[in-house]
């Protein structure tokens, strides 16, 4: 797998921007990975961060790059601050960023990822999960593959409050765990 920090300017928002990239590799003998290569172009996962977050708690806090390695599939991690993937009236156009410009920057840079709507995932955690779901709904016809928000905002939170008291804590694995199924249904 490569895994690229790309710098880039984006026109809608007008500022410099970043995202992490996860590209498929074929590998072997690579020790704690096997790195698969499908043929033709990849298949796509946008992986959007949540509030308190940015683009690179994917490596920090799961197995993303295992993953998409035994996959072979592209992984997108966009960072875009606490703007909810919304566009604003008198703020910037984040979800225009991330539904049309962040996809066209990337099938630019990474020609091998595909164009193909069933060839493109979105899924987030937290507010990156409400983004997901947005794209998921089919407002922009070249993510339509599917979506997954692993937690909804607020989640957390709520589950914190009601173990308040107990010596254990909510667990993060079962939206890693369906981060992980999601993932290896959609590299079939």
């Amino acid at each position: 797998m490569a895994l690229l920090h790309v710098d880039f300017f984006s026109t809608v928002l007008g500022m410099s921007m970043n995202m992490d990239v996860i590209l498929p590799q074929q590998t072997w003998g690579q020790i704690g990975m096997e790195g698969m290569c499908a043929e033709g172009k990849y298949k796509t996962m946008y992986l959007l961060h949540g509030m308190s977050d940015d683009q690179t708690i994917w490596q920090r806090r799961t197995s993303v790059e295992r993953y998409a390695a035994k996959l072979g599939i592209a992984v997108v991690m966009p960072t875009t601050h606490l703007a909810f993937y919304t566009d604003t009236t008198y703020g910037m156009k984040y979800w225009t960023f991330i539904s049309r410009e962040l996809p066209e920057i990337c099938r630019t840079f990474f020609p091998q990822m595909s164009d193909k709507p069933e060839d493109t995932l979105a899924a987030g955690l937290s507010m990156g999960g409400y983004g997901a779901w947005k794209l998921g709904l089919g407002r922009q016809p070249d993510l339509r593959g599917g979506s997954l928000p692993v937690r909804r905002p607020g989640y957390h939170e709520r589950l914190s409050k009601k173990h308040a008291g107990k010596h254990e804590k909510p667990s993060p694995l079962p939206g890693h765990f369906r981060l992980r199924r999601t993932a290896e249904r959609f590299g079939q």
